[in-house]
């Protein structure tokens, strides 16, 4: 099972191990359904007019707000090709750094409560946590928490932190959440967070969330649409707000980039 944030042990500093196809077996879960979801709304849009047109009348898009929510995501990013990648999460203070070493840095600010950071380190079955203060994170740090520092300066003065609470929904307070690894494509940039959540950053400037037992959540714009397995490519056919050739679009660069990343480097 993926990590949930529980302390195993006093996080340590040197060599890491990276994530593992076993250790997140949804990105090959993910490689399946996405191919299986595009084929059954394929095989819909094959159908004869007069019969969609007849699966339109019989069934609508369902537009409504009850779904999973995805949880904590990615809110700004900016890379750094010689350090990283770094970022805002959406509670919209905390500021984070994955390094090319796999290690992570986060800088938590709670209100009326001293800033905090957070060391990670991945290792094949959990991650390493260590908690620290401004005056206790440890000399072999310091350049990480230098990076981090010109990081949350950037991404403060240049990125504003506009939260969609339709993604995030209600977040646990007190729970350490932070990306697992990163992966940049021409086409898109993906996370791989907590909770075996996949988010896709289109060049378009569009998200896809594949999160949870065959979800997933499309925003582009101020517009989001929430489809599952079973029941979305019908939805999808029905749904007439969403750009279908664009949405469709969007899964073959997320499927390529799935069939391109190789968690074990």
């Amino acid at each position: 099972a993926v990590d949930d944030g529980t302390c195993r042990q006093e996080a340590e500093v040197g060599r890491v191990t990276k994530l593992s196809e076993d250790y997140i077996p949804s990105v090959q879960r993910w490689r399946r359904r996405l191919k299986q979801f595009v084929a059954a709304t394929e095989q819909y849009l094959r159908r004869s007019s007069s019969s969609l047109e007849a699966e339109l009348e019989q069934g609508n898009a369902d537009n409504s707000e009850d779904y999973p929510r995805v949880g904590m995501y990615v809110l700004n990013w900016l890379i750094l090709t010689k350090y990283g990648v770094g970022f805002r999460l959406s509670d919209g203070t905390t500021i984070g750094a994955l390094y090319n070493d796999s290690t992570s840095l986060l800088k938590l600010r709670t209100e009326n409560v001293a800033d905090s950071f957070v060391y990670v380190r991945p290792f094949e079955t959990s991650s390493s946590i260590g908690h620290y203060s401004e005056s206790t994170i440890p000399p072999q740090l310091e350049k990480k928490r230098h990076i981090l520092h010109a990081i949350e300066k950037k991404v403060v003065r240049d990125f504003s932190a506009n939260i969609d609470f339709g993604i995030t929904g209600d977040m646990e307070p007190g729970k350490v959440r932070y990306p697992l690894q990163m992966y940049s494509t021409d086409t898109a940039i993906v996370f791989l967070l907590m909770g075996n959540v996949l988010q896709f950053n289109m060049n378009d400037h569009s998200k896809l969330f594949l999160y949870q037992e065959g979800h997933m959540l499309y925003k582009n714009g101020r517009e989001r649409w929430h489809f599952d397995l079973q029941e979305g490519p019908r939805m999808l056919v029905c749904n007439k707000t969403i750009d279908i050739e664009r949405f469709l679009m969007c899964l073959g660069y997320a499927q390529r980039a799935l069939a391109q990343w190789n968690l074990s480097k």
